[in-house]
């Protein structure tokens, strides 16, 4: 199935991950396979509650709960969504997808200072990767902090010196 999403073919991927399941409907990732595929192919209700399946039987699925969040968000389940995003950095604080899609919730739905306070939380907490210092970088640029966000930059291309610089504004 995973083989036929990445060669384009989420029809041919869905198909495969439906007989998996047909086979072991306990198949947490042939749940998230399915979520996958139907995600390429536009059903975002659907996709929604493979990655639930998923979740529900293996509940550390990360990925599993960033794309049920993102899912969530775009059904304008905003709780729902920050719950997934929330579970995911409680499994994997690392996890730089889940730390950004969640602060582009909160900047949507409580505004640009919660997202800051939470991509800066993860800085000083020492989880944050170049992706997360350069969204807290991004964020304070927008907000005026305009210095603030230039040291934000340069801590990560001193950091993360295999970052591509040209991806950071100076």
């Amino acid at each position: 199935g995973m083989a036929a999403l990445e060669n384009g073919n989420p029809a041919q991927a869905a198909d495969a991950f439906r007989c998996a399941l047909a086979l072991d409907p306990l198949f947490a990732s042939a749940h998230y396979g399915l979520g996958c595929a139907l995600i390429a192919l536009g059903s975002g209700r659907s996709a929604l509650d493979s990655m639930l399946r998923a979740v529900e039987l293996q509940h550390n699925h990360v990925a599993a709960l960033f794309y049920a969040g993102k899912l969530h968000a775009e059904l304008g389940q905003i709780e729902e969504a920050r719950d997934c995003f929330n579970l995911a950095l409680t499994f994997d604080p690392l996890s730089s997808a889940s730390r950004i899609a969640l602060a582009n919730l909160l900047a949507a739905s409580e505004g640009n200072d919660a997202a800051i306070a939470l991509l800066r939380e993860a800085v000083v907490a020492g989880v944050a990767d170049a992706d997360v210092c350069c969204s807290l970088a991004d964020r304070l640029d927008q907000s005026g902090s305009t210095q603030e966000a230039i040291d934000v930059y340069r801590t990560a291309i001193d950091a993360y010196p295999e970052y591509p610089a040209s991806l950071v504004k100076l």
